[in-house]
């Protein structure tokens, strides 16, 4: 599809549909808990209640909450099980940048 410059813009200026970051950690704590330590699971819910305080308030330019972007990259990483430090990682990966 090719969109004009106008329609782009306008495109990109909607309002996103609603994204709950909560349903998101729960999926990947969800599926780590299938295959991984359950002492670990604590610390992913820790990293991500950091990571969720240090983006808070920053918005990516397609609006959705920035958070929505380790998130986003912590789920699909769960197809190769990894372990709990790699998760972890992943969900503070930008919050030296915030």
């Amino acid at each position: 599809m090719i969109f004009s410059r106008f329609s782009y813009t306008i495109f990109m200026s909607q309002t996103p549909p609603h994204i709950d970051c909560e349903v998101m950690i729960q999926d990947i704590i969800r599926r780590y808990e299938a295959y991984g330590e359950r002492g670990e699971v604590a610390k992913i819910q820790a990293a991500y209640d950091y990571a969720q305080k240090a983006h808070t308030g920053v918005f990516r330019k397609s609006g959705d909450p920035y958070i929505i972007h380790p998130l986003s990259a912590a789920q699909e990483l769960m197809i190769l099980q990894p372990d709990s430090t790699t998760i972890i990682a992943t969900l503070l990966h930008d919050t030296v940048s915030h």
